[in-house]
This record gives structure tokens, C-alpha cells and sequence, in this order.
């Protein structure tokens, strides 16, 4: 059978679902069809040939553009490539291929100079409205690379990873990708009965500032640094995926500054910080308090996640903290302790004879107790009693008499 020019969007109808699979173009080539070979389908071989025109796929929300496609029968099965397609503006190298009609799995590799994930019809945000896919009625497997792609308002660049989809589940595998300042490496497995994803994998030193100013509702990020992170989370994509997130997730952020934000103001407020504010201690009411490391687990269920190991270490103040945070109201109930004279045991040990000693024995001491709750945007701070060996500090430094009578002077 040889085809001049026959339009394709008349008879490609006639073979495949267009919902799956339709074309625009005239089609040119040759193709041999044998019903006599000993299978239960004709074995078909031939080249044909299409465009200028587009390839609409139904996974996808948009056709690729193309100049022109090949589409080659090797007698057991077939390959359409696509060299140098466009999809949604951005070139595009698309292959696909089924090895074995006789054990049919779709092969799909693809290459972009940039990629909107979400032009692929399954990818969504999870509070976004659904738009039902149309797969082949095959499994499908394959890869992915892009130079530059973004996911809604996450840029990343050096993005690749492998997919599989059949009629049970999906996955996305090995997908790793840069993005702000740092790396992502992530594996999301999902089931087609329903819309439960799974995901686990690491962040490796992201650019918190830019991270927290992402959705552009916060113009000022409240924590600066590097993050590296690793989580394993379930969650309902459909539903409410905040209210069903589950799992586990430890978070570390090094070299950063808590930065001005309403808890830290409403807890700092609460202090007399007048003693302890000189030229080498900076008030951190005004520059933030800047830490060495920030780290913490958390584990939850139903969007409440749970942390008794939140620590903020740093060389102005240490900060610890055990409770809840509800992800689904966005509400937290947490009790803070702060340990503002973490430098006073340095000077301590500069007194003579018992500086040692002292500076051993206040090791650990917390200085302020708050249980805060409430809105996370507009949390509640209410002051715990105090134990504080910060005062006591301060004094022996001024009068050392106290040192050996204590409260002789008050």
C-alpha cells in the first residue's frame, strides 16, 4: 500500500481512539501488510511519513508541533519519531515506540529545551481541578530529560526522570532536578483506582528564602539558609491533601537566621533582653537570631505532624521545641524553650578560681518557657515560669561578691 499526501485527521480515526491519539498532516510512504505470516496479526513493514502538521496526544493539554514525523513498522512492531517537534512553543525531541504487538508496552522518550510539567495532563497541583488523561489502553514506560522545566511557579533546570503507567498504578522515578541553588531527588508512586500518592526523597541544600516566597503570599521569607530534607509522605491529591497528609520528614537548615517574623517578635518581646545587647551581641529583635544549625523530625497523620526534637542551635541563642503543627488549618500548639545567655558560660569561665565550675553547673539551664498556639500567621505566646540562670550571670559579672554570698547585693 502506498500513501500521497492522504490527510490524516480523515482516516486516522478509523485505527486509533482519537481521544488517545490524533494527528493533523498529510501522510506519505509504503507498507507492506502479510497475512500470511504465521501470527495472529499481519506482520507489517514500511516506513510513512508526516507533516508539516501536529500530533495530539491524550495525556498531553497541548499537540506538538512538527515539521515532520516518521513512523517505521519492523514487522513486529513500530516506532514514531518525532525529531524536532515543538510543544507549547519550547523544541522537543519525542519518541515512541512498541517493541511487540504481540506484548504491547509503549516505550516514550522524550528531550525539551523547557517543560511545563503540568502540560501533561495526570500532573497537577494537588488543590488544582482534575483533567482526565487518555491513555493507550497499554502500559507505558520511559524517560524524560529538560534543560529548564517548571512545576506552576517551581522553576527547576538539569530535570530528569523515568515514569511507568499501567492499569493498576504509576510511578515517577529517579526524578532529579535543580532547583533553588540546590538539588532534588524524588520518587511519587500513586495506584489508578484512586488518588493516593506516595512520596519520598531528599532536598539538598535549597535556598530556604527563596523556597518560603515561592507562592508569592509572603514577601518576607521568616528563615534563611541552606535546607537538606528527607521525607516519606502519603496524601490524598483529590480530597484535601494538606488534611490527609502522613508520614515522616526530617529537616535540617545550616548557616541561616530566623528572621524577623510574628512569633519570634512576640516571644523576643517578652524578654528583657536590655542586659545582654552590646556591639558583639546585636539586638535580635532587629537583625534576627542567626544559627548554626536548625534541625528537627517530624511524623503525623490526618495534616497533624508531631516534633518533641525541634533545636535551634546558634552562637547569640539556643532554641528548642516539642509539639504539633496542624498542615490542614495551618495552626500550631508547641511549647518553646530559649536559652538567650548561651554565651554567658564563655565569660563565665573568664572569673578566676569557681568560673569553671559555674559555667558547668549552667550548662543546659533554660532561660524563658512560652506555650504558643494558634494560628501559625498569628500565633498565641504565653509566658511559662521562668528558670533562668541569666539574671545570676549578669550580677556575679557586675558584683562578684554574690559569687560567695549569694543575693548579698540584689
Amino acid at each position: 500500500m502506498e500513501l500521497h499526501g492522504v490527510e490524516a485527521a480523515k482516516w486516522l480515526p478509523l485505527a486509533v481512539d482519537p481521544e488517545q491519539l490524533a494527528a493533523k498532516g498529510r501522510v506519505g510512504g509504503r507498507l507492506v501488510l502479510d497475512s500470511q505470516a504465521a501470527t495472529a496479526m499481519p506482520k507489517v513493514t514500511g516506513k510513512l511519513t508526516l507533516g508539516p502538521g501536529e500530533l495530539q496526544l491524550g495525556f498531553l493539554r497541548s499537540p506538538m508541533t512538527l515539521e515532520s514525523a516518521t513512523l517505521t513498522f519492523d514487522g513486529k512492531g513500530l516506532a514514531l519519531d518525532l525529531p524536532s517537534s515543538r510543544l507549547e512553543g519550547s523544541p522537543l525531541d519525542f519518541k515512541l515506540t512498541l517493541a511487540d504487538f504481540a506484548q504491547p508496552q509503549l516505550r516514550i522518550d522524550a528531550k525539551a529545551a523547557k517543560l511545563d510539567f503540568e502540560v501533561m495532563r495526570f500532573i497537577r497541583l494537588p488543590w488544582s481541578p482534575r483533567t482526565p488523561p487518555h491513555f493507550f489502553p497499554v502500559p507505558a514506560m520511559g524517560h524524560i530529560q529538560a534543560a529548564a522545566a517548571n512545576f506552576d511557579k517551581l522553576a527547576m533546570t538539569d530535570v530528569s526522570t523515568d515514569f511507568m503507567h499501567n492499569d493498576t498504578d504509576w510511578a515517577v522515578q529517579n526524578f532529579t532536578a535543580r532547583a533553588f541553588e540546590g538539588r532534588a531527588d524524588l520518587n511519587i508512586t500513586g495506584r489508578a483506582r484512586d488518588d493516593w500518592i506516595h512520596i519520598n526523597g531528599r532536598l539538598l541544600g535549597l535556598n530556604t528564602a527563596s523556597l518560603f516566597t515561592l507562592s508569592g503570599k509572603i514577601k518576607h521569607s521568616p528563615i534563611l539558609g541552606r535546607l537538606y530534607a528527607t521525607g516519606d509522605l502519603w496524601a490524598n491529591t483529590d480530597v484535601d491533601f494538606f488534611n490527609t497528609l502522613a508520614g515522616s520528614a526530617a529537616v535540617n537548615v545550616v548557616d541561616g537566621t530566623l528572621d524577623k517574623f510574628t512569633l519570634l517578635t512576640r516571644v523576643l518581646g517578652l524578654l528583657d533582653l536590655k542586659n545582654w545587647i552590646t556591639a558583639q551581641i546585636p539586638d535580635p529583635r532587629a537583625v534576627g537570631i542567626p544559627f548554626k544549625n536548625l534541625s528537627a523530625t517530624f511524623k503525623g497523620q490526618r495534616g497533624d505532624f508531631y516534633t518533641d526534637d525541634l533545636r535551634v542551635e546558634g552562637p547569640v541563642m539556643d532554641i528548642t521545641a516539642r509539639g504539633d503543627i496542624q498542615f490542614g488549618d495551618s495552626t500550631m500548639d508547641m511549647e518553646l524553650s530559649l536559652i538567650p545567655f548561651n554565651t554567658a558560660n564563655w565569660i563565665v569561665k573568664q572569673i578566676p578560681i569557681i568560673g569553671n565550675n559555674l559555667a558547668s553547673g549552667s550548662q543546659g539551664l533554660v532561660a524563658a518557657y512560652f506555650h504558643v498556639s494558634g494560628p501559625v500567621s498569628d500565633p498565641k505566646v504565653m509566658p511559662k515560669p521562668i528558670t533562668s540562670v541569666a539574671e545570676f550571670v549578669i550580677k556575679t559579672l557586675s558584683l562578684p561578691i554574690n559569687i560567695l554570698a549569694p543575693h548579698t547585693i540584689k
